[in-house]
């Protein structure tokens, strides 16, 4: 077990650019490491849950965009919100997914409400 926690945090260690190893210097296992990172980096802060937030409700599908890829960025944008804590359920997803599509999507919350509970 002690050597794949020594792999692990070789790897951790490897993948930090020079500039933030300082911050993991004086862990001794992978968890210690990625606790301190994690510390580091992803702040909680009302700051931070406000911005992303905010990314969140003004997000709107660009003209040209293909509807795979938008949701590529929804599905970063609601990970982003539960890396701060605000973890949102499907109901909430679908509302604001359905609130950001340009009006050539106006049939789905249609189609929604046809299938079977």
């Amino acid at each position: 077990m002690e050597d794949n926690d020594l792999k692990a945090l070789g790897v951790i260690a490897g993948d930090v650019s020079l500039t933030y190893q300082a911050y993991i210097r004086g862990a001794l296992t992978a968890a210690e490491a990625w606790t301190l990172l994690e510390e580091h980096f992803n702040r909680k802060t009302l700051k931070n849950r406000l911005i992303v937030t905010k990314k969140l409700h003004n997000f709107k599908m660009e003209p040209g965009t293909k509807f795979a890829f938008h949701m590529e960025k929804f599905k970063k944008l609601v990970l982003q919100m539960e890396s701060i804590g605000e973890s949102l359920d499907e109901t909430r997803q679908l509302v604001l997914l359905l609130g950001c599509l340009p009006d050539e999507f106006v049939c789905l919350p249609l189609c929604w409400r046809t299938l079977p509970t």
